[in-house]
């Protein structure tokens, strides 16, 4: 059976699957992506609309994308327009929120170079994990 890897881009840093899940195919994939995001969105549906689960085979190559608003429930009652709006508007703040990310990591490679120019030690380090 397939493996398949679901990386999320939140606010901040990509968390990455490490240990992926085994399914039968890309479609039974998606939808594992599905059930996550309303899990990870439950009660707090309006904060996680923007974030988003690409779904990766073993050879890391993107089979699809999920942004969280498409499986939010609570946007079942409004007019396609509205949905519609909110979706654009989620997109925006999921780009924003990556191209933040990466300037923040930017900014830290750029320290780390500077102080191995003047020959001290740097480590960029966020959540424990090492950034650069």
């Amino acid at each position: 059976m397939p493996v398949f890897f679901f990386r999320l881009y939140a606010s901040g840093p990509v968390i990455d699957d490490f240990e992926g899940t085994a399914l039968p195919d890309a479609s039974a994939a998606y939808e594992e992506a599905c059930l996550l995001a309303r899990e990870l969105m439950r009660n707090r549906e309006r904060l996680t609309r923007h974030w988003q689960f690409d779904i990766c085979d073993s050879d890391e190559n993107l089979l699809s994308t999920l942004l969280f608003v498409d499986v939010d429930p609570t946007l079942d009652g409004l007019g396609w327009r509205t949905r519609d709006e909110v979706r654009r508007s989620s997109e925006l703040m999921s780009a924003l929120a990556r191209t933040m990310e990466a300037c923040r990591t930017t900014v830290l490679r750029s320290r780390a170079i500077k102080a191995r120019l003047h020959g001290r030690p740097y480590l960029a380090a966020e959540h424990g994990h090492r950034r650069v």
